[in-house]
């Protein structure tokens, strides 16, 4: 009667794209059970990106053995695909003394059990520090390559919000909404009349996303977005596009740290928040000058260039101008006329009934 028998292949992301597989190693523990009269009745098939899931699989095969007292026999095809340092060695060695069980290495051609010799045990030992040795050259070559990709300006890790991955050119580029939405961010910022709260609220508002107070802060301080980052300690001149200009980038540095207060506005503008800048988009701001005098002009998210200041008086001409082309339908018509004859009647009413009970 064949004995149970438990498989565990495992291959990180970096060593698929070197040509390793588990295909291959499932093949060779097939073959070696049969070889052996093991029939594998569970296996274990890791197929990892980080270190903390490969840790939950191997935890997983424990686990297994733990439950099914029956299963005494583990195959997997190196001592490398197992440990991945001298606490798994441990741990395995438990294991083994614990539950009786073996551990079949086939390209190795060593079995562990418990009654292995020491020198077995050294062997297997040895093996243990070479995959951990294995394991941190890999770490150091992913560093260096990180470190070559930002020197030559292009940002290693993932694309801050506003950005998204270009899998095709390997590169960081613009997300379509998201760049509009942090340039509004630092556009109503840079205006000096927004509160954290009246900026989210702005936000939700204009672009229908709500973002967290930390998440707000972290847009407005990050350098990513005229262009620079920051890895390992260093700071990179970034190839990506720059969502924002370095005036309004230096501005709303001043309002965050509170060189610059953000206040709340004095005046009520008559068409504050109506119009856009017909060269960049950018929203109409005004402000009075002379104590009096209220200008509009644009609010220069973009940079500044030559857009004229215009009084109120002017901008109310312009717009009247253009109201004046439009028509309301005649049932709206109707019903403004009626509307307003209400208003009329309930005005007068009010005043004959003041009238009379102010009389002797």
């Amino acid at each position: 009667m064949a004995v149970p028998a438990l498989s565990y292949s495992r291959v990180s992301s970096k060593e698929q794209e070197e040509g390793f597989s588990l295909e291959s190693q499932n093949r060779t523990a097939q073959q070696h059970a049969a070889s052996k009269g093991l029939k594998i009745v569970h296996a274990i098939s890791v197929s990892e990106s980080a270190k903390k899931e490969g840790r939950r699989h191997f935890n997983e095969m424990i686990d297994y053995l733990r439950e099914h007292r029956e299963v005494r026999v583990v195959i997997v095809e190196k001592s490398d695909r197992l440990y991945r340092n001298l606490h798994d060695v441990v741990a395995i060695e438990d294991l083994v003394n614990e539950l009786d069980i073996e551990i079949h290495f086939v390209r190795e051609g060593q079995v562990l059990n418990k009654s292995s010799r020491s020198q077995d045990k050294l062997v297997q030992g040895m093996f243990a520090l070479m995959a951990r040795n294995y394991i941190l050259n890999m770490r150091e070559e992913i560093v260096k390559g990180q470190t070559v990709k930002a020197e030559k300006g292009q940002y290693p890790g993932r694309a801050p919000w506003g950005y998204q991955h270009d899998r095709a050119a390997r590169t960081i580029v613009a997300d379509p909404e998201r760049s509009e939405v942090v340039k509004s961010i630092f556009t109503l910022c840079a205006e000096g009349t927004y509160t954290i709260k009246a900026l989210r609220r702005a936000i939700l508002d204009k672009h229908g996303l709500r973002i967290s107070k930390s998440g707000l802060h972290g847009i407005l301080t990050s350098r990513f977005y005229i262009g620079f980052f920051t890895w390992r300690g260093r700071e990179y001149q970034g190839t990506h596009p720059k969502l924002v200009d370095e005036q309004t980038f230096d501005r709303v540095q001043e309002i965050v740290s509170g060189k610059s207060k953000s206040k709340p506005r004095k005046h009520k503008f008559a068409f504050a928040g109506l119009m856009q800048c017909l060269k960049d988009g950018c929203r109409i701001t005004a402000e009075v000058h002379k104590q009096h005098h209220t200008y509009y002009h644009c609010s220069f998210g973009q940079g500044r260039h030559k857009f004229p200041y215009l009084k109120e008086e002017r901008v109310a001409l312009l717009l009247g101008s253009a109201l004046k082309s439009l028509r309301l339908p005649t049932q709206s018509k109707r019903g403004m006329t009626m509307l307003s004859l209400r208003v009329r009647q309930a005005i007068a009413t009010k005043s004959v009934g003041s009238t009379s009970g102010s009389s002797p």
